[in-house]
């Protein structure tokens, strides 16, 4: 028997994305204190306290291995299997003896280190199978006794086949009324559907560090592929909303370079499949699967429809089904609301201790772990693809209202433009009247980096100069920040420091067309008094994707490019500036990423953007150069991508 009496929880530190983890644990920390009477602490990348010793710093943890923000991505990635020992070293330096740790999702280094030391550990994940009513957690003990006590509470192969029979049912009736409806028919028979990940994903990750991808698995494909029509489905399990909501069109084009990999390989076109993974495995079709580890290869077992698994799952379970070269490392499912039960926790962790006093909530709603980790996956489809009651819903709550006053406008005579079109033609007609106002002038765009603290900003301020952001952080430095233009593009920075920018004096304000919006919305009584400029464009493509784009006229759209200040370049250029220096512009995130102080947010992918705003820089210098004119730095800032020009003493910090 086991004697517990610590907890502490831990997680892959070296990964930027909290949300996750944090969030599986805010769900079970209480109910582990009411079954257990332990407190397991907080993960020491939230705000609240860890079950750590007194002193652990998470930077120095991270300084300690070489992470930075600006690689975090694949630092992780790097270090998924094995840890920098003296990283791994500290952080074991403040788990108390005979802790049991507790883990989200456990990297193959935390495991290693917890062997290695002699510390007992309990992982816990959400399982690869989602076709349930409800999400399962998987979870696996490398204690024995404890592993015993989880499989008390697992999930029968047989509740796993009636779950997903009840789910084929559904989606089986839900077919034959859509295609006799005449709303849509599809048909996969001879198909083979290959399920692909994100890039990103961990179970692409082979024990050396290579990331695999379709090619490594050309023979196989190009086999299993003989005869069918291989269509691409994509898995985005394994990551959360956070990771990827800055790549969505990063990942479709993953996606789609994928597609054309696979059209080589198998030397025939490779379309996109649209029906979803659900649809897929209840269907009668004659169709195959096919991946590297994604989930859905190891659901397609439960509805009797052939999968081949290149690779090896990432989370192997103990059912029916499991892989017989998976190791003896198998996960347990439990149901989600399983591990909110206090009698759950006391019956693994602590089953000689006191019973809780109260075993559990009253019976929780369908869905519950789907609603509160927001973890919908594809099964989201399954729940409002097509289904009346979410149309009667929509239209019994005023939506049929709104419908047919949408529709009586649309059949108006004489219908003029809205308020918003004219809103519109009046700042095209505003910018278009900035127009080579500036021909022959040197303008500066000056950014937050570090770098600024080099130059004299009380005199750049006297001249023509482009400001941005949070540049009125400079009133700190007793400088009365009065830009003659100034920038803000980020509705998330806008509703964070809306007040602040609002305050800024300046000549000109440019504001993007949703941060523009806020701002009325927000500050009704004095956005009228502000001389703002409104302007849009696509968030996509870049500047440097699929060819090179510069807006030649800001009135239209403005390209975008990672950063607000290649948006202030374009501007620049149409009013006609014949030098543009920019400073204060460092893409360099891995330390102090402003002038005035502050941490870049751990879960922005630095290293991604700051590649993206690099390339961004460069066609802007392109577009310059092609008609004559010039774009340089005037702070060194090694990362930027442009000519460096000594400045004048005037400009430099006295």
């Amino acid at each position: 028997m086991m004697d517990i009496t610590q907890l502490v929880c831990l997680s892959n530190f070296f990964s930027s994305y909290r949300a996750a983890p944090e969030s599986f644990f805010a769900f079970v920390q209480e109910p582990i204190r009411q079954g257990c009477g332990i407190d397991p602490g907080w993960l020491p990348t939230a705000k609240k306290p860890s079950a750590l010793l007194p002193g652990f710093n998470l930077q120095k943890f991270r300084t300690l291995a070489g992470w930075s923000t600006m690689h975090a991505t694949h630092f992780w990635m790097q270090t998924w299997h094995t840890a920098p020992a003296s990283a791994v070293d500290y952080l074991f330096a403040y788990v108390p003896q005979g802790t049991l740790i507790l883990s989200y999702d456990m990297p193959p280094w935390l495991a290693q280190a917890c062997e290695q030391r002699g510390f007992d550990w309990l992982d816990m994940r959400p399982s690869p199978l989602a076709f349930g009513r409800d999400l399962y957690v998987a979870l696996h003990a490398s204690n024995a006794v404890l592993q015993q006590h989880l499989v008390r509470w697992s999930v029968s192969d047989e509740e796993l086949r009636l779950e997903a029979a009840l789910l084929a049912a559904n989606l089986h009736a839900h077919r034959l009324d859509i295609e006799e409806g005449f709303h849509y028919k599809f048909n996969l028979d001879g198909c083979l559907v290959f399920v692909g990940q994100h890039p990103e994903d961990a179970a692409l990750l082979s024990p050396d560090g290579h990331s695999l991808r379709c090619t490594d698995f050309s023979e196989q494909l190009r086999e299993l592929a003989k005869g069918k029509t291989m269509l691409h489905l994509l898995d985005r399990r394994n990551l959360g909303r956070a990771a990827l909501a800055p790549h969505i069109s990063d990942l479709w084009t993953h996606v789609k370079r994928e597609c054309e990999t696979l059209k080589k390989i198998v030397n025939a076109p490779v379309q996109i499949c649209q029906q979803n993974i659900y649809q897929i495995l209840s269907s009668d079709d004659d169709v195959q699967l096919v991946g590297i580890s994604a989930p859905a290869l190891q659901e397609a077992a439960w509805f009797d429809k052939p999968a081949h698994e290149l690779f090896r799952p990432r989370t192997p379970l103990a059912t029916m089904h499991a892989s017989p070269d998976a190791g003896e490392r198998k996960y347990v499912q439990v149901h989600f609301t399983d591990v909110l039960k206090p009698a759950f926790w006391h019956a693994v962790l602590t089953p000689d201790a006191p019973y809780p006093k109260l075993p559990a909530l009253p019976e929780l709603e369908r869905n519950q772990a789907r609603t509160g980790l927001n973890n919908w996956g594809d099964y989201e489809k399954v729940m409002t693809w097509e289904r009346p009651l979410h149309t009667a819903s929509f239209e019994r709550s005023g939506g049929g209202l709104l419908r047919k006053r949408i529709e009586k406008l649309e059949q108006s005579q004489n219908s003029v433009a809205t308020a918003s079109s004219m809103d519109d033609a009046a700042m095209q007609a505003k910018i278009r009247t900035l127009k080579d106002t500036k021909k022959g002038l040197t303008a500066y765009v000056l950014g937050n980096g570090p770098s600024l603290n080099e130059l004299n900003a009380v005199a750049l301020l006297k001249e023509e100069s482009f400001w941005c952001n949070q540049a009125y952080e400079l009133e700190r430095q007793n400088i009365s920040f009065t830009p003659k233009y100034y920038f803000v593009g980020s509705p998330t920075g806008f509703q964070e420091f809306g007040h602040q920018m609002m305050a800024v004096k300046a000549e000109k304000k440019f504001f993007r067309d949703e941060v523009y919006r806020l701002a009325q919305a927000r500050f009704p009584q004095s956005f009228p008094d502000q001389n703002v400029i409104k302007y849009g464009g696509p968030p996509r493509p870049l500047m440097f994707e699929e060819g090179e784009h510069f807006s030649a006229d800001p009135s239209l759209f403005v390209n975008a490019g990672a950063t607000i200040l290649v948006e202030a370049i374009q501007f620049a250029f149409y009013m006609g500036y014949e030098r543009v220096y920019v400073g204060g512009v460092d893409l360099d995130y891995s330390s102090t990423p402003y002038f005035f102080g502050g941490q870049s947010l751990d879960y922005v992918p630095r290293d991604a953007w700051s590649e993206n705003m690099r390339q961004s820089f460069i066609v802007a210098k392109h577009y310059f150069e092609k008609h004559g004119r010039i774009l340089a730095k005037i702070t060194k800032s090694p990362n930027l991508p442009l000519n460096y020009v000594k400045i004048q003493e005037m400009w430099a910090k006295p």
